[in-house]
């Protein structure tokens, strides 16, 4: 992970440099690139504009922010919550924003959100 850190005792930055890591999690097979378009994930830390690494899978346990394709046709940046057997929870981290309670036969999971890039001005 590539990190600034600064130290309070002498006030002086330094940086720990993992190239190799920042790569392996922007480039390793099946991961690609999404870019957020709305506030709805904003107390998730999630913001207009940010770019999210999205790991391409199935499967997510409740809590997971995941991709979510809903009727075959609209596509969801949502965390799930998996009811019972049969209804899953998608939830904007929005306060203004409904909770969407659906059958599960009508969510397609189609990938995790397992990174974050953010460019500031």
């Amino acid at each position: 992970m590539f990190s600034i850190v600064i130290d309070d005792m002498t006030n002086s930055i330094s940086h720990y440099d993992n190239r190799e890591g920042l790569l392996a999690l922007l480039t390793e097979p099946g991961r690609y690139p999404l870019e957020m378009r709305d506030d709805s994930m904003v107390e998730s830390g999630i913001y207009r504009g940010d770019t999210l690494v999205v790991q391409s899978q199935r499967h997510a346990v409740s809590g997971d922010i995941v991709v979510a394709l809903i009727d075959n046709e609209q596509v969801a940046l949502k965390r799930i919550r998996f009811v019972d057997g049969d209804r899953i929870e998608l939830i904007s981290d929005h306060p203004a924003l409904a909770r969407d309670v659906l059958a599960r036969s009508r969510v397609e999971i189609q990938g995790k959100v397992i990174g974050q890039i953010r460019r500031y001005p």
